[in-house]
Formats: structure tokens, C-alpha cells, sequence
């Protein structure tokens, strides 16, 4: 296993997996990225329009819904996207840019004002700031490495 990453006027970094045994094994993993925002309620995320993902919120209905325009924040938001577009954006202005390569899931998160007022490292308010956009290889999209091969994936976030 390694991680690579590349500091510059962009942020690039890249997971690698390899497999040293003599059977598949499956690899399922994620890089949890935090983004300050100026506020969450401003905020959106583009490049998931159309794509199905699950609201874990929601989980008991086992339904999949489908993305329609930009995902927004008005509240606690945790979702997955499996076989998500390679590229997303969270705006407003400066956006940041988040492209990848082999790592097909995508999940979105903020705990909303509720839910951040019993996480002590988050606290009532620190909710506005920040959201989660992660790119990795989650549940049906995790990787499948057959004995003695090896997989990586490229994540790279612009400005």
C-alpha cells in the first residue's frame, strides 16, 4: 500500500494497493477530505446531476434516488454516490475543483446544526464551515485486486 502526495499550486495524491497474496482480495476505501466553506447553507456541489446514490439518512426506505442539479446543504447530509462522475466542484466562489481517477464513489457529508451540537469536535455552530467530499472505491465499486496485481487511483483538487 502507498500514498503519494504532490504540494503545488495544486493538491495531487495517489493511493496504490497491491496485492502480495494468491487470491482476489477486495479493497474498499475512501479519501476523507474536509473543505472549509464561508457557509454551508451557500454552498453547493456540482458534477453529481443525474447520478443515483443513497441517503443514508434515509436508509431504512432501501431506495436509491437520482441527483437532480446541484447538491445543496439545508440541513444533515450524508450520501453515497457509486459509479459517480470523475469530476466534481463545490462552490460558491473560489471553487474547488476535485478530479479522480479509479476511484468511483463519491460521498457527501456535514452533520447540520442537530447533529453538530453532540459531536464535541465539532460543536453547535463549526457545521457552516466545512463539508465533506470524498472520492474512493466504496461497497459494489471496491476495488477486486487478483493475487500478485496491483491498483491506484489519482485524486487531484484545484482552485
Amino acid at each position: 500500500m502507498g500514498l503519494t502526495f504532490e504540494l503545488g499550486g495544486d493538491l495531487s495524491m495517489q493511493f496504490s494497493m497491491h496485492n502480495n497474496g494468491e487470491t482476489q482480495l477486495i479493497c474498499g476505501w475512501a479519501f476523507h477530505s474536509y473543505f472549509n466553506v464561508a457557509h454551508i447553507e451557500q454552498t453547493h456541489v456540482d458534477g453529481l446531476a443525474g447520478c443515483a446514490y443513497v441517503d443514508t439518512l434515509e436508509i431504512a426506505q432501501q431506495r436509491d434516488k437520482t441527483l437532480t442539479g446541484a447538491l445543496t446543504f439545508t440541513g444533515e447530509v450524508d450520501n453515497y454516490f457509486l459509479s459517480a462522475s470523475a469530476k466534481q466542484s463545490i462552490g460558491p466562489q473560489p471553487s474547488i475543483a476535485i478530479s479522480g481517477t479509479n476511484c468511483p464513489s463519491t460521498i457527501t457529508w456535514n452533520p447540520g446544526q442537530h447533529l453538530a451540537e453532540k459531536m464535541p469536535d465539532i460543536g453547535g455552530e463549526n457545521y457552516k464551515d466545512f463539508v465533506c467530499v470524498e472520492r474512493g472505491a466504496i461497497f459494489d465499486d471496491s476495488w477486486r485486486i487478483k493475487g500478485g496485481a496491483h491498483q491506484s487511483a489519482t485524486l487531484l483538487f484545484t482552485q
